[in-house]
């Protein structure tokens, strides 16, 4: 009599604490699907954040939505290169009649961030387009450049027309071509 007693009090304690980690865990699920459901009316919104495309998108992910970041900023015949490797471009477009070269790079943003992008990813790039003789260039990146970066493609020869775009640029044109494509 008394190991019955025993095993209902064990069985007791079992319920109350499964019935415990049940009521946590639907608790953290909810929450995260308040959450879900804000950022995706956020995002049909327009409105993205720059951790938004770090940590929602993958690589491969984030060089397409470059692609149409820059469809939506006016440049033609976007191509985004396969997977692997890319002769130092990820993107290959035009911006009226020049065949314009695009590098990509989802980088968290953030100062003391482990990677950034550096004068030797834009001396990449550079190379890439002086093998093909292209004149034209953007390099696109989530987190941020380096003085460095920007110090080398500011002493580039002037024939090279360069555009650049760190996350906190990509998060607030996006939401102004978002907007004006909603308004139009």
């Amino acid at each position: 009599m008394n190991f019955i007693k025993e095993l209902e009090l064990v069985f007791i304690v079992f319920l109350i604490g499964y019935t415990a980690f049940l009521i946590k865990e639907t608790i953290s699920y909810l929450k995260l699907r308040i959450l879900f459901t804000s950022d995706i009316k956020r995002l049909k919104n327009g409105i993205i954040l720059v951790s938004d495309l770090h940590d929602n998108l993958t690589p491969n992910e984030f060089e397409h939505w470059c692609g149409d970041f820059l469809d939506k900023k006016g440049y033609l015949d976007v191509y985004v290169t396969p997977k692997g490797p890319d002769g130092g471009k990820d993107i290959i477009c035009k911006k009226e009649f020049e065949k314009i070269y695009v590098e990509c790079k989802r980088f968290v943003y953030s100062l003391n961030a482990k990677f950034k992008v550096d004068d030797d990813i834009a001396r990449k790039l550079v190379g890439a387009m002086i093998g093909d003789n292209i004149t034209g260039g953007v390099i696109i990146t989530s987190g941020i450049f380096t003085d460095e970066a920007i110090r080398y493609i500011e002493t580039l020869p002037s024939k090279y027309n360069f555009q650049l775009y760190d996350g906190k640029d990509l998060a607030t044109q996006y939401s102004v071509l978002k907007t004006l494509k909603l308004t139009n």
